[in-house]
């Protein structure tokens, strides 16, 4: 399988290191990326720390070092380390725009971490505005179809939600799926079209559609198990949307299944004194409360 290739790939890295430092860092930014990419986050967050640690040896403005500390983020992101991410990804943003030097799609993809913090935070307005941006220089940059294209699409149903603007959220749900389909080659199991089915069936639900809703998210967390395996943080992060959007629903005994199953999973992958980690069990004693009135 391609992740077998790439864990293959990082033992031979190991064995045989690369001399010159521009190039290590920017295979192990490209193998951290791709491991990211195939859910394999303990692996990937190896391979990016390797990149990092090299990466302080090259200019402040060198797009790979830039890359490093992009990758560094999306960890700390995927440990649950929103408090972290934070501050980084302002001062790599900053960094940013004054070499002008990044990779656009790592720009791009800096400004969607930033939404993915501020609607962690609650913060709509710093979520749109960050989505927004990262949609503009995707799309102008980099054109329609490609992946930061489409996932911006996803942040920004996600932060109109945050709002409560269900319409936009449905609309740019929609076109995030329509979009997806047409980059993908009409794939509804690429993993970026799993997730825009994931934000249209939350905006469904949200906008007095929750059957439908429910069962569209079901579905595609059924996809993902496939894909990534039923462990994968991907599912847990989306077993958390369901509970909720059943919770909504007043589908009580459904919505404590799914979280017991979210929490199962996201606690491997999330440190328990993260603030995803304190935002899942909130969600979970909501539940909970609502069960056992």
């Amino acid at each position: 399988s391609a992740l077998d290739m790439l864990r293959q790939t990082q033992k031979r890295l190991a064995t045989f290191p690369i001399s010159d430092v521009k190039t290590r860092v920017q295979v192990l930014d490209i193998l951290g990326a791709s491991l990211l990419s195939q859910e394999d986050i303990p692996d990937a967050e190896a391979a990016i720390d390797g990149a990092s640690q090299e990466a302080v040896k090259l200019r402040a403005f060198d797009p790979e070092r830039l890359r490093s500390r992009l990758l560094v983020n999306w960890v700390l992101l995927s440990r649950g380390q929103t408090d972290r991410t934070r501050a980084e990804v302002d001062r790599l943003l900053e960094d940013m725009r004054r070499f002008e030097s990044a990779f656009p799609e790592d720009f791009a993809g800096a400004w969607r971490i930033r939404s993915a913090v501020a609607i962690a935070d609650k913060d709509s307005g710093k979520a749109i505005s960050s989505a927004l941006a990262a949609r503009r220089i995707a799309e102008s940059r980099l054109g329609m179809h490609h992946n930061q294209s489409v996932l911006a699409l996803v942040d920004l149903s996600s932060a109109y939600g945050l709002a409560g603007r269900w319409d936009l959220a449905l609309k740019t749900a929609e076109q995030a799926v329509r979009r997806g389909l047409e980059t993908y080659s009409n794939s509804e199991t690429h993993p970026n079209v799993l997730k825009a089915r994931v934000a249209f069936a939350q905006a469904l639900a949200a906008s007095g559609q929750p059957t439908r809703g429910i069962r569209m998210a079901q579905a595609a967390i059924e996809d993902l198990s496939a894909l990534f395996g039923p462990s994968s943080q991907l599912v847990g992060l989306d077993l958390a949307t369901l509970a909720e959007m059943q919770m909504r629903a007043g589908q009580w005994l459904a919505a404590r299944q799914s979280m017991e199953r979210s929490r199962s999973i996201l606690a491997r992958h999330f440190r328990v004194d993260s603030p995803a980690y304190a935002s899942l069990k909130r969600l979970r004693s909501e539940i909970e409360l609502g069960a056992h009135p």
